[in-house]
């Protein structure tokens, strides 16, 4: 993601400086910034209270931190196709912790260390009409393994459902909180 950024910026005289770094040990002086974004990650840190507490750190008074995430419905419907093979809900046990970042848990974890925070949900969905881009995305997630050896019959299923239903409907359930340090 970090080339990808320098690649979308590189004609800008803004003077960005990217760096991948631990949100449990951001590495700059107390009030820092005057806006940081944790986009679609925060569900991913081992401490999600420290790394609040750190980004509300690095803040300065006033300052905005956006983050996104997902809710726990987000792309439901995968799972379900999947567990027609034995599994799927392992794709989300994740999200269903009760301390997960998520939209139904980000405000409160949020308001410990923001003064004000207000959430954006994006309503958004797919529309499938094609097998393979769906069960291509299912086998590079985490819950390909649900599928292993079955790929070639996961694969006729899908075909089979879009065919009967002309589709297949996905919600994603995303969304994004903007936050004020006091």
């Amino acid at each position: 993601m970090l080339e990808q950024a320098k690649s979308n910026l590189r004609n800008a005289q803004l003077g960005f400086r990217l760096a991948a770094i631990d949100a449990q040990a951001i590495p700059f002086a107390d009030a820092s910034f005057d806006g940081v974004v944790a986009n679609h990650m925060l569900y991913h840190v081992p401490d999600t209270s420290k790394a609040l507490e750190e980004l509300r750190r690095v803040l300065r008074s006033g300052g905005r931190f956006y983050t996104s995430t997902v809710g726990r419905n987000h792309l439901r419907e995968m799972a379900e196709l999947v567990s027609h093979f034995g599994a799927g809900a392992e794709f989300w046990q994740e999200k269903e912790q009760a301390d997960a970042f998520v939209l139904e848990t980000g405000r409160e974890q949020l308001c410990k260390w923001f003064a004000e925070v207000t959430l954006h949900r994006y309503d958004d969905g797919l529309v499938i009409t094609e097998a393979e881009p769906l069960v291509a995305y299912i086998l590079s997630s985490t819950i390909s393994t649900v599928v292993g050896d079955k790929v070639a019959e996961f694969t006729a299923f899908v075909r089979r459902k879009i065919t009967a239903d002309g589709a297949i409907r996905v919600h994603k359930d995303s969304g994004m909180f903007a936050c004020t340090r006091a």
